[in-house]
């Protein structure tokens, strides 16, 4: 009932946009008129009337489905027959309204407005009248948004032109996939604004649909598309990575209704980011340079203006996003709750209802998003902490989520204020895959929108598939690929320069400026390209010299006047360059290099701050600034500008830059293990090292191998293989933290040596240990990684979990297995015949899409607790009756057959039932039971009433 009123709904906003778009007034037809009939006016063809009614059926579906999350998931506190009362009374209100073109010209297009006008000429109306107050509410709601969605539906509609009815039927089928993002980009309506003042309401739908437009727009790198600065959706890109906690127990896991979910946990600690901040209202995210912090926060809005929040998240939905970036702020005064609304959507500021912000703030209703502790000052950080903690003070009830790189805020930095540290990890093979199917989707979209790639559309696939081969056969190239911003440069790498792909992590930030800053325009004739003449090194040096005065500001951001000031130094340097204005050489540089931009207006910042520090470090290397760099090779946010001068120097100036560093080591033991770490980690890009530096590096290494802590991993695998002989061979006699670390080091290097080191360290009995182990699975190949290590493998109290299909197939052969846990959306067949050689496992919890067939568990007799998820059926359940020690029993139940086979399992003692919603069973079968057993009734299942049945107990959860 409810999906037939919801799909009236749609029905009538597309008769309302046909009538409208037709130019037909209701003097001509009947308000209540079908679509046939409103084509048939306008047209004899009988072919092209059929045409133009399934265009405009679809879009009025399109409209049902904007509409039916809103009418599924609130007002959940009125009758079931007092809502379809209400929906009934939108769907009789809308064909009795006169919504023409006049009423809507009359409006101002202002769905606001159309909407006051709708709710008045129907608010006398008995039905609505009717209706208990609650329901009158929820009546006005959907009308207000099934208004809404007319206004944009009709706005995308084409000019009605019938003498030109084959090129509009062409257009109205592109229209339509227009239509449908527009109605996806509109914030949600919620139900609580009716109780809100309607300026404050009004204010919230602005404030919402201005930050889901402006914001849904993610900058894809290296492809030029739509004048020339890639962009996509947000919503189309973004990937959500892996992030470890040590806050978080395994024993949360299985908070979902129905056990547990397939994309909750990953392996080890690890979670899906967007479960791991549902775990805390507060949440500290750390990551390394390009990891994604800034592309989740941007997510997190765009999600957020829209409630399209799922999962254990949901309670976001409705919330207020508000995002704070520290780098707008490097000096002065930081932002107060009355400048929020400026920061975020600054042309609706004037019209801010007094204090909006601060109610919602004050009720819990937002969400506070910080991007960039370390992109402040050193200095400031202590500054930035208290502000927090202030808002914090005043408005403890609100979310929060703060990000930096790991050097600016340790795990413990905000933790006593009860923020959970989170650690954004390296992207998996896994993730690496559909990072890279993301990113051709988008160029794909963008390229068939505006042409201009460098390729046709059809080889896009074939690019992709090159790419991904590379990555599997080449590991220098994995390693780049394990961030979302290096994995991007080799996606439009691998396309621009037609699968020739850069050798290390300098050759590809070079071929990366080269591509932005010179190549694309002239390769592609841009007109504008010609407005000024600077060749590639004198735009290469005025950004450089830009980059490096933020370097030594420790800043990132730069006002308009202050990026003019250093354009004019940089241009004094430039023979023949020194007559140029420096206000059309910057506007020059942020219209066309592709490396500059300007964020918001009057403020200037580097495409990735990557690119700042790249840019920086070959300034201090042409330079020889390595004093500078020495003496500030202690700060966090100088190093990767340090590995970047070093990469840029000559053999001379490398050594003197890293020697420093060590000289520094050797005399200030508070900060020598940092200071090695970093001349270790100069190996990376450090091209030649003359036989001194080498043996000094050497030496060095000696005394950071082991690493101390897991944070140290990613620095010493960037090393590669040849620390792999100073690593040691066996973990007895460390620490759990440096064992563990050890191994995710060992893992994060790969190749032989890698795989026989780590089958060594795979019988540590450890926890922390075995943990990385099993982690370390997803990172190197499936096959050998199981038969060489995790088959004698310890494991963590004999459990493991496996989430590919080729992981599963290897199951069997784990000698120490007890407890599987397989997390599979796709396996092949659903056939779960890769349990037959397990046998003993003690426990086994599968989710699993589609229907699965139970008979290839008849062979575990030692299993005891047996948990499936999923949304299939369970075929050949009998054959739980074969497995003697099977007491506890989870799974989803498909009705009374189901039940009377359970009942026959005399040796069940915990039966944990779930099934679709409002299912009702007769537990009456168990009353014969001759032992007791527990029956656990999850979310709505419920048991008709029956007599007392003596052995069964039973017990209800949410």
């Amino acid at each position: 009932m409810f999906d037939a009123l919801v799909f009236g709904v749609g029905k009538q906003v597309a008769a309302h946009a046909a009538k409208i778009w037709l130019q037909d007034r209701t003097s001509k037809l009947q308000r209540d008129a079908q679509l046939t009939d409103l084509i048939a006016t306008s047209t004899t063809d009988r072919f092209v009337r059929r045409k133009l009614v399934r265009q405009l059926e679809e879009i009025g579906d399109r409209v049902s489905e904007r509409i039916a999350p809103l009418v599924e998931a609130e007002f959940r506190d009125i009758t079931e027959n007092e809502r379809l009362a209400a929906l009934s009374a939108v769907v009789d209100a809308l064909m009795a309204a006169d919504l023409n073109d006049a009423l809507l010209l009359d409006s101002d297009l202002d769905p606001a407005k159309l909407s006051k006008t709708a709710q008045v000429a129907v608010s006398d109306t008995a039905v609505r009248t009717s209706l208990s107050e609650p329901a009158q509410k929820f009546f006005d709601l959907v009308l207000q948004e099934s208004c809404n969605c007319l206004v944009r539906v009709v706005l995308q509609l084409p000019t009605f032109q019938p003498r030109a009815i084959t090129e509009l039927l062409t257009r109205l089928t592109a229209v339509s996939d227009d239509i449908a993002r527009v109605l996806e980009r509109l914030p949600q309506a919620s139900l609580h604004s009716p109780l809100e003042p309607i300026s404050d309401s009004e204010f919230s739908h602005r404030y919402l649909e201005y930050v889901s437009e402006t914001m849904d727009e993610l900058e894809l790198f290296g492809v030029d598309v739509r004048r020339y600065r890639p962009h996509t959706s947000v919503t189309v890109a973004y990937l959500g990575l892996t992030a470890s906690t040590t806050n978080y127990q395994r024993t949360q896991r299985e908070e979902s209704t129905e056990f547990f979910s397939a994309d909750h946990t990953l392996a080890n600690d690890g979670l899906r980011i967007e479960f791991a901040l549902a775990d805390s209202m507060r949440n500290l995210v750390r990551g390394q340079a390009g990891s994604g912090k800034t592309t989740l926060l941007q997510w997190i809005m765009v999600t957020g203006s829209r409630s399209r929040f799922s999962g254990p998240l949901k309670r976001w939905n409705g919330k207020i996003p508000f995002l704070l970036r520290l780098r707008s702020h490097a000096e002065g005064k930081l932002p107060q709750p009355h400048e929020f609304v400026a920061l975020n959507a600054a042309p609706l500021a004037s019209l801010e209802p007094e204090h909006w912000t601060t109610r919602h703030l004050t009720n819990g209703n937002a969400i506070l998003l910080v991007d960039g502790v370390d992109e402040t000052k050193l200095e400031r950080r202590p500054t930035v902490r208290k502000w927090l903690y202030g808002i914090l003070a005043a408005f403890p009830d609100i979310d929060v989520v703060v990000t930096s790189r790991p050097g600016a805020a340790n795990p413990g930095w905000l933790q006593e204020r009860g923020f959970n540290a989170l650690f954004l990890e390296p992207m998996s093979p896994l993730d690496i895959v559909e990072f890279s199917h993301r990113w051709h989707t988008a160029i794909r979209e963008w390229g068939s929108h505006t042409g201009g790639l460098p390729c046709s559309i059809g080889e896009l696939d074939d690019y992709e598939a090159s790419l991904l081969r590379e990555l599997e056969s080449q590991r220098h190239l994995r390693t780049l690929a394990t961030s979302p911003l290096l994995c991007a440069m080799l996606c439009a790498l691998n396309l621009d320069r037609h699968k020739q792909l850069p050798a290390d992590r300098m050759r590809l930030y070079e071929s990366a400026l080269d591509l932005l800053i010179e190549r694309r325009d002239a390769e592609r004739e841009v007109p504008s390209a010609s407005d000024l003449v600077l060749s590639m090194d004198a735009k290469v040096g005025i950004l450089q010299h830009l980059a490096w005065w933020l370097a030594l500001c420790s800043r990132s951001e730069a006002t308009v006047a202050e990026a003019e000031h250093q354009v004019i130094s940089a241009l004094r340097r430039i023979p023949g360059a020194q007559h140029l204005a420096a206000s059309k050489v910057l506007r020059y540089l942020l219209d066309r290099s592709g490396i500059i931009r300007e964020p918001a207006e009057g403020r200037i910042d580097f495409l990735h701050r990557t690119f700042q520090e790249y840019l920086a470090g070959k300034f201090a290397a042409e330079e020889h600034f390595g004093d500078v760099l020495a003496r500030n090779a202690h700060l966090d946010q100088w190093r990767e500008t340090i590995l970047m001068s070093i990469g840029h120097a000559s053999v001379p100036i490398r050594a003197e830059i890293i020697g420093s560093i060590i000289d520094r080591a050797e005399t200030e033991p508070r900060r020598a293990r940092k200071l090695r770490l970093l001349a270790g980690a100069a190996l990376e890009t450090a091209r030649t090292l003359d036989t001194s530096t080498s043996k000094r590096v050497e030496e060095i290494l000696g005394k950071v191998i082991p690493p101390r802590r897991r944070t140290e991993a990613r620095s010493l695998a960037a090393l590669g293989e040849r620390i792999i002989p100073l690593m040691p061979a066996d973990l007895g006699g460390l620490s759990a933290p440096t064992a563990a670390a050890c191994v995710r080091t060992v893992v994060f290097i790969g190749g032989e040596a890698a795989l026989r080191l780590l089958a060594g360290y795979a019988l540590d009995p450890r926890l922390e240990v075995q943990q990385e182990i099993e982690s370390g699975w997803i990172y190197l190949p499936t096959e050998r990684y199981a038969t060489e290590v995790l088959s004698n493998a310890r494991l963590w109290d004999g459990r493991i979990e496996a989430r590919t299909p080729s992981q599963v197939q290897h199951l069997s052969g784990l000698s120490r297995l007890q407890y599987a846990t397989v997390f599979i959306e796709d396996l092949p067949n659903n056939d779960l015949g890769f349990m037959a050689g397990a046998e003993k496992v003690t426990d086994f919890t599968a989710n699993i899409s589609g229907d699965v067939d139970l008979r290839p568990l008849q062979g575990l007799s030692e299993l005891e607790t047996l948990r499936f998820g999923g949304g299939g059926l369970l075929d050949n359940i009998a054959v739980l009756t074969s497995l003697p020690k099977l007491r506890n029993l989870f799974l989803k139940v498909s009705g009374q057959e189901t039940l009377l086979t359970l009942a026959t399992l005399d040796q069940i003692e915990y039966l944990s039932l779930y099934a679709n919603p409002d299912t009702t069973l007769d537990f009456r079968p168990f009353i014969s039971r001759s032992t007791t057993i527990t029956i656990e009734l999850r979310g709505h299942l419920s048991a008709r009433r029956t007599p007392r049945l003596p052995n069964v107990v039973f017990e209800r959860l949410p």
